[in-house]
């Protein structure tokens, strides 16, 4: 069965792939899975919530930034701004909202997901 990939967006057979450093997972595609890739509100939450990144962090950011189509200078804009929210403490999580039916889009914009729903 075709499904979305939540990385680069793909219809396309996917899996459950548990998320390198992070405890949780998202359904990618085999090619976002060989390369590592975060979902887009993942990777933008969790740079922003580290006070120093680790060089494998940089090696994920580089490979989901690829794989999304999105500049470096885009993405960091959107950890500023994630950083620059007044209702980010570090404790509010764009992950918890995962399940709800609005979701980050590729472009940093939240779009309506009416088929979206808890992950199971």
């Amino acid at each position: 069965m075709f499904k979305r990939c939540e990385v680069c967006n793909k219809r396309t057979v996917v899996q459950d792939w548990g998320l390198p450093g992070i405890a949780a997972t998202a359904k990618l595609c085999f090619l976002c899975q060989a390369v590592n890739a975060v979902p887009l509100d993942i990777l933008v939450e969790r740079t922003a919530g580290m006070r120093e990144r680790p060089d494998w962090w940089f090696e994920v950011i580089h490979a989901s930034l690829h794989r999304i189509g999105l500049c470096c200078k885009d993405f960091e804009t959107m950890v500023k701004a994630c950083r620059d929210t007044a209702a980010w403490d570090g404790t509010v999580s764009l992950i918890s909202q995962r399940g709800s039916s609005e979701k980050l889009g590729h472009d940093g914009t939240r779009s309506s997901d009416p088929g979206s729903g808890p992950r199971q």
